[in-house]
This record gives structure tokens, C-alpha cells and sequence, in this order.
């Protein structure tokens, strides 16, 4: 994947510091059986764009990843109900730093999604 592909709907920063601290813990683990997990940010990103230009999952651009991959990501944490917190965490306009990662980081008003 090249890093030079950046689109309108990718995580800033500060909002890639919220999320990845609200997200369940990885269980795999590196020697251990299956797949590699895909680049998550990568995966938030290819959701969030795909919520924001209504296309198609087969559509999603390839810098995103593989569409399956991404759909996967995105049914195990509506599942899990942690959709609400990715839109949620988007849409931070003003975060506070604090050394522990908690709900309680998103700070300032929500923009209408």
C-alpha cells in the first residue's frame, strides 16, 4: 500500500490517537496460526470513505485494502456495536490529550454525519 494515496475522509491524526485506544485488542499474535490482521487504520479509513461517498463495498479503492477484508472488519464491530464509536471518533473537532486512552479523550462538538 502507498502512503501517497490520502483521501478527503482519512483519520487525522489526533483522531487515529482517539480511536485506536477505543478498539478491541488484537488476538492474533505473531507466530501464531492464521493470517496477519490487516492495517486497521487502513480499514477505518476504507469504512469512513465508503460512508461518506455511499459507493458500493466491491468499489472501495484498493489503498484501502481488499473490499472483503474491510467489510469484515466493519460487520464484526457493528456486531460488537463499535460502529458508533469509529463515526463518533471521526468526528472529533477538538480532542484532549490525556495519558490513558478512555471514552472520556473525545471532547467538543459533534458535526451532524
Amino acid at each position: 500500500m502507498s502512503a501517497n494515496h490520502h483521501y478527503p475522509t482519512d483519520l487525522t491524526e489526533e483522531q487515529w490517537d482517539v480511536l485506536h485506544c477505543l478498539l478491541p485488542p488484537r488476538a492474533w499474535r505473531p507466530g501464531g496460526r492464521g493470517r496477519p490482521p490487516s492495517d486497521v487504520r487502513r480499514i477505518i479509513d476504507g469504512i469512513l470513505y465508503l460512508n461518506k461517498t455511499g459507493c458500493q463495498w466491491r468499489m472501495i479503492p484498493p489503498t484501502f485494502g481488499n473490499w472483503s477484508a474491510i467489510y469484515g472488519y466493519f460487520k464484526h464491530w457493528q456486531d460488537a456495536m463499535m460502529t458508533q464509536t469509529l463515526y463518533a471518533g471521526h468526528d472529533v473537532q477538538s480532542i484532549t490529550h490525556t495519558p490513558q486512552c478512555s471514552p472520556n479523550m473525545l471532547v467538543g462538538e459533534r458535526r451532524a454525519l
